[in-house]
């Protein structure tokens, strides 16, 4: 990639799809958008060994598990500044809670991610809304809830792009699609203020998560936005979620797609029916947050 930030596939070996992206962003300090999960912490720490650099400074989108369990692993290797909610803090510090509620919503692929190791409040600096920091180029912090309370997306000046963590969607690359993050429980209502604060913005570049980058860039936030408007209409007409879900299978041909082959890629299901029943469970609790 350019503008100064490389892509690092951070998927662990049990996943047999590319699914966790990370990104190393280059500047009078480097940083690390996100770590990925401890089970493929050994892999990253290799890549990164081979980086002109013993320290590194860090960015959290927010702290599910798939985006931090790998942080204590790498932090031992190259210590730097974690930049974070400040509502993460406490959970990066002590992450015994976090591990605990990873398990009960994940079950054994929280068990196949790892557990966090903790990293010292030292090393942990809080960041607000709008704040700007002279790292990896020049970064601009917003906060961005919705798909977490705490979730935060990360301006990059240098590329006019986004890193937007889990709050802009899974970007499914061959089909040009972008698939929500409502997993459930989420905030519909602040996912889709977030999304219209992003767009704001009008970046030319989106950093996802999961997986890869699209140049799209704002183009792909609207897209969503109209995505999610459509499904909340249509499911406060729905009984059930599952009434819910095949109405969306039915009516979207690129979804119907993308679904039919979820049945060999187990967690990625799961993820797509949590997303799915975070929206129906939204417009019933409030049917005028879609408008």
């Amino acid at each position: 990639m350019s503008y100064g930030v490389e892509i690092i596939d951070a998927t662990p070996k049990w996943i047999e799809i590319p699914f966790i992206s990370i990104y190393l962003v280059y500047g009078s300090r480097d940083v690390l958008i996100d770590t990925g999960v401890k089970s493929s912490s050994e892999k990253v720490i290799k890549i990164l060994s081979g980086r002109d650099f013993e320290e590194l400074d860090y960015v959290l989108t927010h702290i599910h598990i798939d985006h931090v369990s790998g942080l204590g692993y790498l932090h031992e290797r190259f210590r730097g500044n974690v930049y974070l909610h400040p509502r993460a803090v406490r959970h990066v510090s002590n992450p015994s809670k976090l591990w605990g509620s990873a398990k009960e919503a994940l079950g054994e692929f929280a068990e196949l991610y790892g557990e966090p190791k903790a990293v010292d409040e030292m090393y942990l600096v809080p960041v607000s809304d709008g704040m700007i920091v002279p790292v990896g180029g020049e970064l601009m912090f917003m906060y961005t809830p919705g798909h977490a309370s705490h979730h935060i997306s990360i301006f990059h000046k240098d590329s006019n792009g986004l890193f937007v963590g889990d709050s802009a969607g899974i970007y499914i690359e061959d089909y040009g699609y972008v698939i929500p993050t409502t997993i459930y429980p989420c905030r519909l209502d602040l996912y889709l203020s977030s999304l219209r604060r992003m767009r704001m913005l009008k970046p030319s570049i989106l950093y996802y998560a999961h997986y890869g980058f699209s140049e799209d860039g704002w183009r792909s936030l609207d897209a969503l936005y109209n995505t999610l408007l459509e499904w909340g209409k249509a499911a406060r007409d729905l009984d059930n979620v599952e009434e819910f879900k095949s109405y969306i299978i039915s009516n979207d041909e690129v979804f119907r797609g993308i679904y039919s082959r979820l049945d060999d890629y187990p967690l990625a299901k799961l993820l797509v029916d949590l997303a799915i029943k975070g929206v129906f469970e939204e417009v019933n609790r409030d049917p005028g947050v879609v408008g």
